[in-house]
């Protein structure tokens, strides 16, 4: 007995923003944040040089710029922990939760949802896509 779980929508209400501290912040951890950072721009930097001079790229085409590039970012990512750190000494990541949800079935076969919800579960599942 299967649904349309296409037929489904989920709706989430009271929404609420949630920051989980992940870990502390130091200096070392924001010069490898920032020579990472830069690295990757020097590396794009460089594979433009190397596009636009034609054979003649060498490693020093690709490496330069990356060493320059992870430099400044270091640099620069240290220059502003230096201003705010007493504002934000943490790392953290961001989410949306909902304190409850509601179910709802577009094609109106409710009464038949509530049946497969109802039904005790099997082991290879009730829903069909």
């Amino acid at each position: 007995m299967g649904f349309p779980i296409k037929d489904l929508v989920i709706i989430g209400n009271d929404l609420k923003s949630v920051e989980s501290v992940t870990g502390k912040l130091s200096y070392g951890r924001i010069a490898l944040q920032g020579l990472a950072s830069g690295a990757w721009a020097g590396l794009f930097i460089g594979l433009i040089f190397a596009l636009m001079g034609g054979a003649e790229a060498t490693t020093q085409t690709y490496a330069m710029p990356v060493v320059i590039g992870a430099g400044f970012g270091m640099l620069f990512n240290v220059v502003v922990y230096a201003y705010s750190r007493r504002r934000r000494e943490f790392t953290s990541s961001t989410s949306v939760m909902a304190s409850n949800y509601s179910v709802i079935s577009l094609s109106g076969q409710a009464q038949r949802a509530n049946a497969v919800l109802a039904a005790p579960e099997s082991s290879e599942g009730t829903a069909k896509e």
